[in-house]
């Protein structure tokens, strides 16, 4: 199976492939694995799923497969939304459905889709041809505090906490958590 995980780009680790053991490293490849698949992310390998992982069949294939005796094989079915609860500290403050997020490799975090595929707004009609998007801040004027990572909260060590006072915001954001756009200076567009 690790062998076969290693063949799709998911490597399980060097000990786990040495010692051909199931440890957080194969469990790991094999959850990113189920995510590129489109199924639960919960680590198991069940039958249909080795048999796609060895085979390379698509779900379609599997499914119209009979199986022992000529009887229906179940249909695997994954969880089209999941409810997510927002709690605050006087309560609940919403409930919705939880949006599907893209993990950036090279970031190393996770974005928002919505804000990898946003359209290309037209950003002024009557000099449209004289204006560009601001290609730094894409056209919403705002950049987030790299200081304190959009929190507004300061980054000051939590022994150094006590001389500074509780209420302090970012001093660089001044506790909004983005600031203005330094290359369009927040207009949302770049004269060309």
């Amino acid at each position: 199976m690790q062998e076969a995980l290693q063949k799709l780009g998911f490597y399980s680790g060097e000990e786990d492939m040495e010692y051909s053991s199931f440890s957080s490293g194969t469990e790991r490849a094999v959850k990113t694995w189920q995510a590129t698949v489109g199924t639960i992310e919960d680590g198991v390998m069940t039958s249909e799923l080795l048999e796609r992982l060895f085979t390379g069949k698509t779900w379609e294939d599997v499914k119209a497969k009979d199986g022992i005796n000529g009887a229906a094989t179940p249909a695997v079915t994954g969880i089209a939304e999941v409810r997510q609860t927002v709690v605050a500290e006087n309560g609940v403050s919403g409930v919705g459905v939880s949006e599907h997020r893209v993990f950036l490799l090279g970031e190393n975090r996770w974005e928002d889709p919505s804000r990898l595929t946003q359209k290309k707004k037209p950003t002024s009609t009557a000099a449209a041809g004289s204006t560009k998007t601001c290609i730094s801040c894409r056209g919403e004027g705002r950049l987030m505090c790299t200081e304190c990572d959009g929190s507004g909260e300061p980054n000051i060590e939590p022994q150094f906490l006590e001389w500074i006072g509780e209420d302090t915001k970012c001093a660089y954001c001044e506790g909004l958590g983005s600031i203005v756009c330094d290359v369009c200076d927040g207009k949302k567009v770049m004269p060309s």
